[in-house]
């Protein structure tokens, strides 16, 4: 657990003996360059958390309020460019309600426009 410093009568601890050399010295080179390698690391990796948190940025999405049959119209026509879509992206990218939309869908699926 902790060798025994012959020289000082005293216990010494795994972290401080990684950097002595058999004289008993502390190895301020070594110290030194560990301790610039951390912080590069660090660096590095506090720049891919920044890139990270960019892309989940809110964005602020004006919604336009239409009548049902227009969100209908302009759904089936999503659609059928855009096969599978989710609903939320059919709602960010038509700029409408997620309301509007779940219900627009809602509502073409029970008259069988859609799947």
């Amino acid at each position: 657990m902790y060798p025994f410093n012959l020289t000082r009568g005293t216990m010494i601890p795994d972290i401080e003996r990684q950097y002595l050399t058999p004289g008993i010295f502390f190895n301020q080179k070594r110290i030194l360059d560990d301790l610039q390698e951390k912080y590069s690391r660090s660096l590095q990796d506090n720049e891919l958390l920044r890139t990270k948190l960019q892309q989940f940025t809110p964005a602020v999405v004006v919604v336009e309020e239409v009548t049902p049959k227009v969100a209908k119209e302009k759904i089936i026509e999503y659609l059928k460019n855009n096969p599978g879509s989710y609903t939320s992206q059919i709602a960010y990218d038509l700029r409408l309600p997620i309301k509007a939309v779940l219900k627009a869908i809602s509502s073409l699926k029970k008259v069988g426009k859609i799947e």
